[in-house]
């Protein structure tokens, strides 16, 4: 075995140069080819015969160099050569994946401690868009009156089962949150138990205003007066304050409210929007008052006035407000001032008289003083999107410390000040000061502690299970670096073997083994990376009378089962035994492609027992081959060595033949001419297809053979590659291409060339493997040209010529050469005109497929057949009544009352020719009619039918149908009954297109085309100013708008609530269809700005707006709210 390709020598006495000069008999010597200077390289012949007498010494590579650590500081392993046992993946150590597999350290989920030693609030879980259910149940946790009402509730007998469920779970989720040690909760039951969904995300304000009816719904009837009355405190009175402005009497009607709805747009100040929100309403109009002193209806004027303080003032901030133009909610994104104090007394005009008068007494001064407790904030556009968090006082410390809420993620707020400035406050809470005290430390009930404490337990057992396994697979990697470092870099005591390869004992191992023991994982099979995925959970629901100790106990069992075993396997070689083994008689043999391809490694017996020992095997088993063990002797298989030593003759041979073909191809081409004729019987033809093919073919196998070369011999490390045989052979009939159906020589000289007679035998009987032998055709120089395909190719010159003749007479007769020139050339669907009108006169109508036909046989009549008689394309346009269908556009076209302008008849889709049918027509007068009619005669008379259509016009105006005149008539008639029937464009259709045109500002919005052809819409529109959409009639205007608007030029210039789109001139609603607006396929959309547009934000709001609304016949998901959830029904 040879250790590099360098090795190989330069010169290769054994192969001479082959002369390229060639002499005829008894002539000068033929002009040559110039050589061309070649590198001085070893040919691949020379490097196949130097391997195949290394393999015939040393098949094994048992006498390669070995390799040192320190050469494979950046180098892999070196493949073929045995006593390579580095580059195994030694300098990147053990896996990664070792730790990986223990999973998610459960230390990591334990809830931290502040700055004064006291654990940080527990976060709750998102279950995929459940931040709102987070957010909103976080400040009800914090809330002592609603903490205390909760814990204290208790199931009465008549109490509905399910609904004392929901309370249950709730008393859980708040036990979790004040006792547990994790950092986070799942409140997957508890929104199983509501049927939320978990991927829809809903409004905080809808959900907060459902659920605290829920639980009030639930402790209506309880016994205890506090957990009746907890949620009471949210709740005050107003009252509306309507004052007639005929006799000034004040009507008030009173009213309770757990929140108020403030508006925020345009407005800094939270104060200006309570102003905002007892500002006077003026009834007017038809919206005037109904006096009952006055007895009638009169101008009058409303207010909202506060009645009853509650003790938690719930203010809902009016981010979003609904859009007409979208139909939908749109988010106001002003910055609003939030006072940490609002004092309502600097606000008495929003304050009844009652509270008013209680304003002057100083003893009531704190009942109109409310602190901030918390803020519920969303980012995002719309309110069933975006992200919910919340800003809370923890009351319930001595630091009355505010947290940051974001799901997991619980964090000190940073923002307090006096007031807060914010563009995602969403709903404030604050309380009133004479409701504000020290909350009072309410415990849950024992048995929710108990399941705390045993799910705090077990929590504290993972903990520990997996510090255990983390220290017992740390202490496991570090041992098996002492091992390496002992086994393999020991510099006196080395791992491979050294000196004589016969006087040493050696082990074969397995090359994927020792990468598997080095990096401690196996690489055989994928390792789960489990650090990204949770560990075991507790349940929360676990019955409480189990005993604790043995709970732990079985889950000390389960867990220490899951993490990955540094790898420790006893290697097997099974897979390496060649096909000539027989181990049950006890024949084992390897063959050198084991060692030679890297499957195989060579280690000395020290490194070989080190080994087993370290993954515990048994060093005097009787069986070695279980062990993994292969000693030299007699292991190497004779059969496999004889086996490769004939594979490499035979591909040095094949290799030999392939660079003699070769150069026998490259000679220069002789033509036949210059040859002497009676030299012709000493050439034979070759096809040039042939060659070119065998070329490729022949390079591809070249490659292969490097690839095994480099396999075999300390070349390039080149990983897998193709060593298979190449299946894309030429044909084995040399001469197929040139061989006529006949089995005879084709004629011409097109695609063969000559070789001498020798040559030409040497590649017939050596290429291919000897396979083209006695499938090739041979034809000897001197062969004449098949008989049948001459006379045959005569005959088709003479028809080609005819049809050129025909074709050349038909246009240069002197009757109607003219008329058949002017109508090829003229444009498709125009008929003659005159100074843009048609004459008067009869005209003829003719399918345009007919027509196609015509014009593409006159441009090439050898590849194109004859449209056949003229006279019987007009049965196309004849349905069963025996009358006329022709296309309904084409009547449209006629019945304009003007002078007939240039436009073409019917739309022709020239980017698609076979969309050419029997609808589409043309119009000749009678001259082109019988010119076609003349040279495309019917041969045959057979059966009735209609000869021609004749449309003659006009006729005149018809004085008793002003409406409708008659312009046209058509003979035969119109089929009225098979017309109606017809189709023009689908109004139902999918995934098609439309023009959306953008007008300039002051332009007049044009009317539909009556024929709506996408011709004229392309004559109209320009790319710059329109955009081609593909919809379907179910499409909704407001979608169609926002597919519209990806145009650059159109989004770059206005936004959507700029624009209003027309249609036939007339402007559209964004709920309306394209099927309700009879939208066709190729209609024209008109994209007008709109003067006095309001500003309704950036395009991603509105594209935000618009995913949301409703865009057809079906709602959005998101927009059923929480129909379908224990909240509502």
């Amino acid at each position: 075995m040879i250790d590099s390709l360098e090795d190989v020598v330069t010169e290769d006495a054994g192969v001479r140069k082959r002369s390229r000069t060639r002499r005829y008999a008894g002539e000068s010597a033929v002009s040559k080819k110039p050589k061309r200077k070649r590198k001085e390289t070893k040919s691949l012949q020379a490097i196949l015969q130097v391997v195949q007498g290394s393999v015939a010494k040393d098949p094994f590579g048992l006498s390669m160099k070995p390799c040192t650590f320190e050469q494979h500081a950046q180098k892999k392993n070196c493949l073929n050569n045995p006593n390579c046992l580095f580059g195994l993946g030694e300098r990147d150590g053990l896996s990664s994946l070792l730790l990986k597999s223990l999973g998610p350290n459960p230390q990591l989920q334990a809830r931290g401690t502040d700055e004064h030693g006291q654990r940080v609030p527990m976060g709750l879980r998102n279950l995929g868009a459940t931040c709102y259910v987070n957010a909103l149940l976080q400040t009800l946790f914090m809330n002592p009156t609603v903490r205390a009402g909760v814990y204290e509730w208790k199931m009465l007998p008549s109490d509905d089962p399910k609904l004392a469920e929901h309370m249950k779970e709730m008393q859980s989720v708040f036990a979790h949150l004040q006792y547990s040690v994790q950092k986070a909760h799942s409140l997957t039951h508890f929104a199983k138990l509501l049927d939320l969904s978990t991927g829809i995300q809903q409004d905080a304000q809808e959900f907060n205003k459902l659920l605290l009816s829920h639980m009030d719904k639930i402790v209506a009837k309880n016994e205890n007066e506090r957990v009746r009355n907890m949620l009471k405190i949210f709740e005050g009175e107003m009252e509306y304050v309507t004052t007639c402005s005929s006799c000034k009497t004040a009507s008030r009607r009173a009213a309770s409210f757990l929140e108020l709805d403030l508006p925020i747009q345009g407005l800094k100040h939270l104060g200006e929007s309570l102003q905002s929100y007892a500002s006077v309403e003026v009834l007017d109009g038809h919206n005037k008052f109904e006096c009952s002193v006055c007895q009638g209806k009169h101008d009058a004027e409303r207010r909202l006035q506060l009645r009853k303080l509650p003790d938690v003032l719930n203010l809902q901030l009016l981010r979003f407000v609904y859009e007409m133009k979208l139909y939908t909610k749109k988010k106001v994104k002003d910055s609003l001032g939030i006072p940490t104090v609002l004092d309502l007394a600097h606000y008495p005009e929003i304050l009844s008289p009652v509270l008013q008068e209680d304003l002057k007494d100083p003893a009531k001064q704190g009942r109109f003083r409310f602190h901030l407790t918390a803020i519920l904030n969303h980012k995002g556009a719309t309110a069933d999107s975006g992200h919910y968090t919340a800003d809370v006082l923890d009351r319930f410390r001595e630091t009355h410390k505010w947290w940051t809420f974001d799901d997991e993620k619980v964090e000190p707020f940073l923002g307090l000040q006096e007031v807060i400035s914010s563009k995602t406050a969403y709903m404030l809470i604050y309380e009133n000061d004479w409701a504000r005290k020290n909350p009072e430390q309410v415990p849950p009930p024992p048995p929710l502690i108990e399941q705390v404490e045993i799910d705090n337990t077990r929590f504290d057992a993972d903990v520990a299970a997996f510090a255990r396994r983390k220290c017992k697979l740390e202490a496991a990697m570090e041992n098996r670096k002492d091992e390496y470092a002992r086994l393999f870099k020991d510099k006196k005591n080395k791992p491979y073997v050294d000196g004589d390869c016969e006087a040493h004992e050696y082990f074969w191992i397995s090359k994927e083994w020792l990468e598997s023991w080095i990096a401690g994982v196996d690489k055989s099979t994928p390792v789960l990376d489990l650090e990204s995925q949770p560990g075991p959970k507790a349940d929360v629901h676990t019955v409480i009378d189990v005993d604790i100790k043995e709970e732990i106990a079985v889950f000390d069992q389960v867990t220490d089962k899951r993490p990955m075993e540094l790898f420790a396997s006893v290697p097997n070689l099974r897979k390496f035994l060649c096909k000539h083994s027989n181990e049950e008689a006890g024949l084992i043999r390897i063959s050198p492609k084991s060692v030679n391809y890297g499957g195989l490694k060579r280690v000395n017996a020290r490194l070989w027992f080190g080994l087993l020992q370290s993954v515990g095997g048994d060093a005097n088993a009787s069986t070695l081959l279980t062990l993994g063990s292969l000693r030299h002797p007699g292991l190497k298989c004779e059969d496999c060595v004889m086996e490769l030593d004939q594979h490499l003759e035979h591909t040095e041979k094949e290799q030999r033949i392939r660079t003699k073909i070769e150069k026998i191809l490259e000679l220069e081409s002789i033509p036949k001419q210059a040859i002497p004729l009676e030299m012709l019987h000493q050439y034979k033809y070759i096809s040039k297809s042939w060659i070119s093919h065998w070329r490729k073919w022949s390079q591809k196998e070249v490659t292969r053979i490097n690839s095994m070369v480099k396999r075999l011999t300390n070349g390039k490390n080149v990983g897998k590659t193709e060593t298979t045989a190449n299946s894309d052979q030429p044909s084995l009939n040399i001469n197929k291409a040139i061989t006529c159906p006949h089995g005879n020589l084709t004629p011409g000289n097109a695609g063969k060339r000559l070789v001498l007679d020798a040559d030409f035998d040497y590649i017939r009987v050596n290429a291919m493997n000897n396979a083209c032998n006695e499938s090739t055709s041979v034809f000897r120089g001197d062969t004449e040209f098949c008989q049948r395909c001459l006379t045959q190719s005569s005959q088709d010159k003479e028809a080609i010529k005819h049809l050129r003749s025909k074709v050349t007479l038909q246009l240069n007769d002197k009757m109607f050469g003219s008329t058949l020139r002017s109508l090829r050339k003229r444009k498709v669907g125009h008929p003659n005109m005159k100074q843009g009108k048609l004459v008067d006169g009869d005209y003829y109508i003719v399918p345009r497929s007919w027509m196609s036909k015509w014009r593409v046989f006159l441009d090439n009549p050898v590849d194109n057949a004859s449209p056949g008689p003229l006279l019987d394309s007009f049965q196309a346009l004849t349905c069963e009544h025996k009358r006329i269908v022709v296309n309904q556009r084409l009547i449209k076209w006629f019945k304009k009352q003007n002078d007939h302008q240039s436009k073409t008849l019917l739309p022709f889709d020239q980017e698609n020719e076979n969309d050419i049918t029997s609808e589409h027509v043309e119009l000749l007068h009678p001259k082109e009619r019988d010119a076609l009619a003349h040279f495309y005669p019917r041969i045959n008379e057979t059966g009735e039918g209609i000869d021609s259509i004749t449309l003659r016009l006009p006729i005149g105006f018809d004085p008793s149908n002003v409406d409708e005149p008659t312009l046209f008539e058509i003979e035969p008639a119109l089929c009225c009954d098979c017309m109606k029937k017809m189709t023009d464009r689908p109004t139902n259709f999918t995934n098609e297109e439309v023009i959306v045109c953008i007008l300039p500002p002051g332009q007049r919005v044009p009317n539909q085309t009556p024929n709506g052809s996408r011709r004229s819409a392309r004559a109209t529109t320009s790319s710059k100013t329109s955009n081609k959409v593909k919809v379907s009639s179910t499409t909704s205007v407001n979608m169609l708008k926002l597919l519209a608007f990806q145009h650059e030029l159109i989004r770059e210039t206005y936004l959507p609530s700029e624009i209003t789109f027309y249609h036939n001139g007339k402007p559209l609603e964004p709920k309306q269809t394209l099927a309700d607006i009879g939208t066709c396929v190729g209609d024209i959309f008109y994209a007008v700005p709109v003067a006095d547009a309001q500003d309704t934000g950036t395009y991603d709001d509105w594209v935000a707006l618009a995913e949301g609304a409703d865009f057809g016949p079906e709602r959005s998901s998101m927009e059923q709210g929480f129909l379908g959830t224990a909240l509502v029904s």
